[in-house]
């Protein structure tokens, strides 16, 4: 009898150390943990240090609960299907293993290609249209810039728009220059925007 609820405590205490030994050894992505960075890290109030204080004070509170749920479901669920199946079922299974994913939007014999690498830090666009093609290059360490690559060599470039009546302007400048012109409407930019934001959230 002593015996029998002995070895109960011993199989009770063991079983869940054991399982979670298992799962820990089940290394992934923590997915759900950089989703929630990513939201956090999105909090740009203010500039300098009053927004690192800001982002601090969100992430202690109520961010630090969501970063806990979020690292025991990576822990004991998430990681572990990505371990067996080699995907994960949450996000950041769309890069392949060495940290790229394409993505080709098609509409009116025009392409946009968006090639992102090291795990989305640089985003490649092509744009393309009756066999005119047009390069561009973004960080999300620099957002807002725009790059043009040439030889290796990245350069700057500014990018504005025009709003006139259901059609926008887009101009790409380069040190000054205008190097290029589009017109399109603005319903179909706002909806490229929206799908380009869900997306990489």
């Amino acid at each position: 009898m002593q015996q029998n609820k002995f070895r109960k405590v011993i199989v009770a205490i063991l079983a869940p150390m054991i399982l979670l030994v298992s799962f820990a050894n089940c290394f992934g992505k923590f997915a759900i943990v950089k989703k929630v960075y990513e939201v956090n890290d999105s909090f740009n109030i203010g500039s300098g240090l009053l927004a690192k204080f800001i982002k601090t004070l969100v992430m202690y509170f109520p961010f630090s609960i969501l970063y806990g749920i979020g690292f025991l479901f990576d822990l004991i669920l998430f990681n572990l299907i990505e371990f067996w199946s080699g995907s994960n079922p949450v996000g950041y299974n769309e890069y392949d293993e060495n940290g790229k994913y394409v993505k080709t939007y098609e509409e009116n014999g025009e392409k946009l290609l968006l090639s992102y690498s090291d795990f989305g830090k640089r985003l490649d666009i092509r744009f393309e249209k009756e066999g005119d093609s047009q390069n561009l290059v973004a960080f999300r360490s620099e957002p807002g810039k725009f790059f043009t690559e040439k030889n290796g060599e990245l350069k700057e470039i500014s990018v504005s728009s025009e709003t006139i009546g259901s059609k926008t302007i887009l101009k790409m400048a380069e040190q000054g220059k205008l190097k290029s012109s589009k017109v399109i409407d603005t319903k179909t930019l706002s909806d490229l925007e929206t799908k380009l934001v869900s997306e990489s959230l």
